[in-house]
């Protein structure tokens, strides 16, 4: 049991212990209701990521723009020996820079390439696409890769040509990696994977700084490295 937790249940022992049963349930009903969400922005970062239109955790620090389930899930894995390729550079571009090996992001949106180049440590790569077209900017990523002729253990599918960048992905991805696509509640991400032998869980939720819920999905072979069973079960807040 946490130790939050247990702070709030003696602190509601004592509002038992001074008030009628009847009274006490409704104050712990009202509190509940409004405390609840009050915390939940505050703790994960919510409230701070609306104020500054970023990503952000409780302390200020880079998060993914994915729905919590997903980042939640994602902070209680080892990526310190993977190596990430992002279609689309951010925050999650800051965030996957510290807890993977290498990241390399491709990024079509001058502001966000400027913003993204001036903070990067050296584990980043961040290539500009200047091309007008989309076609122009998939034969330009294609050939890119296709000239390093390697392959990454998480891709991640966040800007750029989501649904196009599907079959690329699946090209230059390892045999146990993953694909997280986000959003994928739109796009056309289900199409762009059925048939090819991909399988797919979904984390539904809110996300950094938004107001409505979205999906954030992993698609994956018959296995992959990030279903292993082996980090602890622990919340942050």
């Amino acid at each position: 049991m946490s130790k939050q937790k247990t702070k709030i249940q003696k602190n509601f022992q004592l509002v038992k212990l001074i008030f009628p049963i009847f009274i006490s349930n409704w104050i712990r009903k009202v509190t509940t209701a409004f405390v609840t969400p009050i915390r939940f922005s505050i703790n994960s970062g919510h409230f701070k990521s609306s104020l500054s239109q970023k990503a952000l955790d409780k302390n200020g620090q880079p998060l993914p723009w994915y729905s919590y389930p997903a980042i939640e899930f994602l902070k209680t894995k080892n990526f310190s020996n993977k190596t990430v390729l992002e279609f689309g550079s951010g925050q999650s571009t800051l965030w996957w820079a510290k807890v993977s090996k290498s990241v390399k992001s491709f990024e079509k949106d001058e502001t966000w390439y400027k913003n993204i180049k001036e903070n990067i440590p050296n584990n980043v790569q961040v290539i500009h696409l200047q091309e007008e077209t989309e076609i122009e900017i998939l034969n330009t990523i294609e050939q890119i890769l296709k000239l390093e002729n390697k392959k990454y253990d998480v891709i991640i599918i966040d800007g750029l040509f989501r649904k196009q960048l599907c079959k690329t992905a699946m090209l230059y991805l390892k045999e146990f990696g993953i694909i997280i696509t986000d959003n994928s509640e739109g796009y056309g991400f289900k199409e762009a994977f059925d048939g090819t032998g991909f399988k797919r869980v979904d984390f539904h939720g809110f996300s950094p700084g938004v107001v409505l819920k979205q999906a954030t999905s992993f698609f994956f072979k018959d296995q992959s490295f990030i279903f292993e069973n082996d980090s602890e079960i622990k919340l942050d807040y």
